[in-house]
Formats: structure tokens, C-alpha cells, sequence
């Protein structure tokens, strides 16, 4: 159960990250549907999504590096079971 519990905290720990590096990086990278600057609350939406592996969110990348952020956090969501046991397996 212990496992459990820190799997959930890492996938928790992630999207808070993400969705703070997202609202500082909005202004100039996303853009929400209605062509508007994302929200904070926009932003958590968007982390939350990529991280439950959804991939339908309210913003979208317009630059490279906005591309690159969610790559990022899409790649952590696939390690994240792999990186748990790391961490917090001993053997």
C-alpha cells in the first residue's frame, strides 16, 4: 500500500510542477480555443489531462517549446511507474 501511496504522490507532485511551469510559460507559448491567454485553472486542466493520460485538453502549444514541455511531462507519465520503483523499491 505504501507503494501506492507514492506512486500517487509522485503523478501529484508532476502535475503541480507542470501546471506552474504552464502558467509562466503561457503568455508566449499556449493559447486556449478561444485564441485567449490560458489561466491558471487551464493550465492544472492541461497537466491533469497529460498526466492521466487523456491527451484532449481546453490549451495548445503555439511554439516548439510549449511542444517540448508537454513531451517532457508526456515522457515523465510514461516513466512514472518505472522511476517510483526506482526511487522507492529497495531490493
Amino acid at each position: 500500500m505504501k507503494l501506492v501511496l507514492k506512486v500517487l504522490f509522485v503523478n501529484m507532485l508532476c502535475i503541480m510542477i507542470f501546471s506552474i511551469i504552464y502558467i509562466n510559460i503561457a503568455k508566449d507559448n499556449f493559447m486556449t480555443q478561444h485564441n485567449t491567454l490560458p489561466e491558471y485553472i487551464d493550465c492544472l486542466l492541461e497537466s491533469i489531462t497529460i498526466q492521466a493520460g487523456v491527451g484532449i485538453s481546453t490549451i495548445y502549444p503555439v511554439t516548439s517549446f510549449g511542444k517540448l514541455i508537454i513531451m517532457i511531462q508526456q515522457i515523465l507519465l510514461i516513466c512514472t511507474n518505472a522511476i517510483t520503483l526506482y526511487l522507492f523499491v529497495t531490493v
